[in-house]
């Protein structure tokens, strides 16, 4: 009985904006229903700052892995060296508006006070 609409189900309508991902999933296409050309320019400024953005991140996240990996494990000065890595890291995401001030500092924050703590307990 609930499967009798399925076919109903499936037929939708599509959105406004499509985006697909090549395979290499540096450059997003996009279809879009604008017709001017202001609004079609700022969909594909606000697709390079997503990808921007993204790689930013992405980079900064794993920098951020590294010391606390090596902080677990025991490797006090390999995540004090990370740690500055971590730093640079954070600050040039804030610089660049990937992340506000704020959030910057807390993460730098809450990096130091993780140092301390391993440190504290050799």
């Amino acid at each position: 009985m609930f499967l009798k609409n399925a076919d109903k189900a499936l037929t939708l309508k599509p959105s406004a904006v499509t985006i697909s991902f090549r395979e290499d999933l540096r450059k997003r296409e996009v279809k879009y229903l604008a017709n001017i050309k202001s609004a079609k320019k700022r969909i594909n400024v606000t697709n390079k700052r997503y990808m921007r953005n993204k790689a930013v991140k992405s980079s900064t996240r794993t920098v951020i892995k590294k010391v606390v990996t090596a902080a677990a494990a025991g490797q006090l000065e390999q995540a004090q060296a990370e740690y500055r890595n971590a730093v640079s890291a954070i600050d040039k995401a804030a610089s660049k508006g990937v992340y506000h001030k704020n959030t910057a500092s807390r993460r730098k924050s809450r990096l130091a006070k993780m140092l301390n703590r391993t440190a504290a307990a050799q």
